[in-house]
C-alpha cells in the first residue's frame, strides 16, 4: 500500500503542499494583481506622455506673451532700437513699450560726488583717543561723537551707525592710515560739515585757497571764519590787500595766515585742535578745507535743452529711459521701432502651435497611446483653434489672420507667407497691431491666446484638472494594489496553515493505522 493518503501524509506532505500553495497564489496573482501593476505602468507612460504636452503648452504660452496686450515690458510691435553717440552718459530702459521714436541729446556739464575727508595720518591705529567731540552734519542732522576713551575702531563702528555716514580706516602706507568719512551719497543735499572739539584728529583745522594770488594785489569785501569776520574796504582804512587780511588773521589770534611760494593762501587754526567753518566769502578767496578730498555736487546736464540739477548721476525721462552720467560731454540716443521682430515672433508662434496640434493628434489616435482624458485634450487644442482662426479681429473686426498670409494645409499645419505678411507690417501695421494686441475692451488674437493659455494651468483649468485626476488614479491604483496583494498573502498565509493542520491529523491516522497493520501481519503469521 502507498504511504500517505492523498498525498498530505507524513511520507511527502510538507514539499507537494508548499509547492502547490505557491503554484495556486501565482496563478490568482496573475489574475488580480498583474493587471493593477500593468495600470501603473501605463500610469508612468501616461505621466511622460502628459508631460510632453504640457512642456509644449508652455512653449506656445511664452510665444503668445509676444503678442500679449498685458505683457510686461515691450511686446513685439512695440519693441525699439537705439543707436547712441559720445560716451558722457550710459542710456537703459528696463521697458521699453513707452519710449517713442525720436532722438535725445544729452550735455553733461558736472557729475554727482560725494563728500569725502580724511583725518591726519595715524601711526597707531590701535590707541586710545583723548576726551574730544567730533561734530558731523549731514542732511540737515547733526551727531556728535565723543572720542573719550575710544579706540579708532570703535569711532567708526559708532559713526557707521548712522546711514548717511560711511567711515573708515583705511592704510595709506606700510605703516600708516587714515581715517576716511564720506557722506553715503553724492550731491549738495549730502554735503558733510565736520568740526572737532577738544582733539585733534586734523579734520577742517586749515583751508587753503584753490587760486594763487599776489599778496600786494588790492581786494575788497569780507569773510567769517568761525563766526568772526575780517574785511578789507579796500579804500580808506588801509586794509586793502591780500596781506593786509592775512595780517588782520594773525593779529587776531584764533587763526594763523600765510602764503605759499606759489601764492596760495592758507589759514589754519592758532592751536591746531579747532576746526574751521568758512562763510561770508565776498572776496571770493575759495577757502577749501585741507581734510576734504572730495567735494560734494550735483550732477548737471541739459537734456533736450533742459537742464537739470541733482544729487545723483542718474535721471529717469518720461517713458522709463535712464540716463546715467559717467564723464563730461555731448551724448545723444536714437530711437526707432524694431519691425522686424514682429515676423520673427509669429513664426515662432506658429512653430509652437503645429508642434501641439501633433501632440494632441497622435496622443487621441495613436492606438499606443497611453492618455485617458482624451477629450479634454482635444477640448484644449479646440479652444486654442477658435483663437488663433477667429474672423473677428482687427480695427473693424473683420479680419482674420488669414488675411496676412496665414494659410492652413491638409495635416491641419500652420504655415506663413513672408511677402503678405512683410508688406501687412510695412503697409497695415496699424490694422495688424489691432488685430494681434486689441485693446483692454477689445483684445486682440494674441492677448487672448495668452489669457487661454494661463487659464489652463488656472486652480481649476484644464491642465490641472487633468494632473489632479491623474494624481487621483495614481493613489487609487497603488491602494488598489496593496489591497490585493495583501489579500492574497491572507489567504494563501491560511491555507499553508490549513495544510499543516491536515498534515497533523493525517500522520496520526497513518500511525493508528500502521498499528493495526502490524497487528493484522502478526495475525496472519499466527495462522
Amino acid at each position: 500500500m502507498a504511504d500517505g493518503v492523498l498525498g498530505l501524509g507524513s511520507s511527502g506532505s510538507t514539499g507537494l503542499s508548499q509547492d502547490v500553495i505557491d503554484k495556486l497564489k501565482a496563478a490568482e496573482r496573475k489574475a488580480k494583481v498583474e493587471p493593477i501593476e500593468k495600470r501603473l505602468e501605463d500610469w508612468d507612460a501616461e505621466v511622460d506622455q502628459f508631460g510632453t504636452i504640457e512642456s509644449k503648452v508652455t512653449e506656445l504660452f511664452n510665444a503668445s506673451k509676444e503678442f500679449d496686450l498685458f505683457k510686461s515690458g515691450a511686446n513685439a510691435f512695440e519693441k525699439v532700437i537705439a543707436s547712441t553717440s559720445g560716451t558722457s552718459v550710459v542710456f537703459d530702459a528696463t521697458d521699453t513699450s513707452n519710449l517713442k521714436p525720436g532722438s535725445i541729446s544729452v550735455n553733461v556739464s558736472q557729475l554727482a560726488q560725494k563728500d569725502v575727508y580724511q583725518s591726519a595720518l595715524i601711526t597707531d591705529k590701535t590707541a586710545t583717543l583723548g576726551a574730544g567731540t567730533i561734530t558731523i552734519g549731514v542732511g540737515g542732522s547733526s551727531y556728535d561723537f565723543s572720542t573719550d576713551g575710544k579706540t579708532y575702531d570703535q569711532l567708526i563702528i559708532e559713526m557707521n551707525g548712522h546711514p548717511e555716514l560711511d567711515v573708515a580706516l583705511e592704510q595709506v602706507s606700510d605703516s600708516e592710515y587714515r581715517m576716511i568719512i564720506k557722506s553715503s551719497d553724492s550731491g549738495m543735499a549730502n554735503a558733510l560739515s565736520i568740526s572737532q572739539t577738544g582733539i585733534d584728529l586734523g579734520l577742517n583745522d586749515s583751508f587753503t585757497s584753490e587760486s594763487a594770488f599776489t599778496p600786494g594785489d588790492t581786494v575788497a569785501g569780507s569773510i567769517t571764519i568761525n563766526g568772526i569776520t575780517f574785511t578789507n574796504d579796500g579804500v580808506s582804512s588801509g586794509q586793502t590787500t591780500y596781506q593786509d587780511l592775512a595780517d588782520q588773521i594773525n593779529a587776531e589770534g584764533t587763526f594763523s595766515a600765510s602764503f605759499d611760494a606759489n601764492g596760495k593762501l592758507t589759514i589754519a587754526s592758532a592751536d591746531g585742535m579747532t576746526s574751521m567753518s568758512v562763510t561770508d566769502d565776498t572776496m571770493n578767496l575759495g577757502l577749501v578745507s585741507n581734510s576734504q578730498t572730495l567735494k560734494a555736487q550735483n550732477f548737471q546736464a541739459t537734456i533736450d535743452g533742459i537742464s537739470y540739477d541733482t544729487s545723483l548721476s542718474t535721471i529717469t525721462l518720461q517713458g522709463g529711459l535712464t540716463v546715467t552720467g559717467v564723464e563730461l560731454g555731448t551724448s545723444t540716443i536714437s530711437l526707432q521701432r524694431d519691425t522686424s521682430n514682429i515676423q520673427t515672433s509669429l513664426e515662432d508662434l506658429i512653430t509652437k502651435y503645429n508642434e501641439l496640434s501633433d501632440l494632441i493628434y497622435d496622443g487621441t489616435t495613436n492606438a499606443d497611446s497611453k492618455l485617458e482624458d482624451k477629450s479634454a485634450l482635444r477640448s484644449m487644442l479646440s479652444g486654442i483653434k477658435d483663437i488663433i482662426f477667429g474672423t473677428d479681429y482687427g480695427t473693424d473686426n473683420d479680419k482674420s489672420l488669414f488675411n496676412y498670409g496665414l494659410n492652413l494645409d491638409k495635416t491641419g499645419h500652420l504655415s506663413l507667407d513672408s511677402a503678405v505678411f512683410g508688406d501687412a507690417v510695412t503697409n497695415d501695421l496699424d490694422n495688424l497691431k489691432a488685430l494681434f494686441i486689441g485693446v483692454a475692451e477689445d483684445k486682440g488674437l494674441g492677448t487672448k491666446l495668452k489669457e487661454y493659455l494661463d487659464d489652463l494651468d488656472s486652480f481649476d483649468g484644464l491642465l490641472t484638472s487633468y494632473g489632479d485626476s491623474m494624481s487621483k488614479r495614481e493613489v487609487n491604483l497603488e491602494e488598489e494594489k496593496l489591497k490585493a496583494i495583501t489579500a492574497l498573502d491572507s489567504k494563501y498565509s491560511q491555507l499553508a496553515a490549513q495544510f499543516a493542520s491536515y498534515t497533523a491529523i493525517i500522520s496520526k491516522f497513518e500511525a493508528s493505522f500502521s498499528g493495526l497493520k502490524q497487528m493484522i501481519a502478526e495475525t496472519n503469521a499466527g495462522n
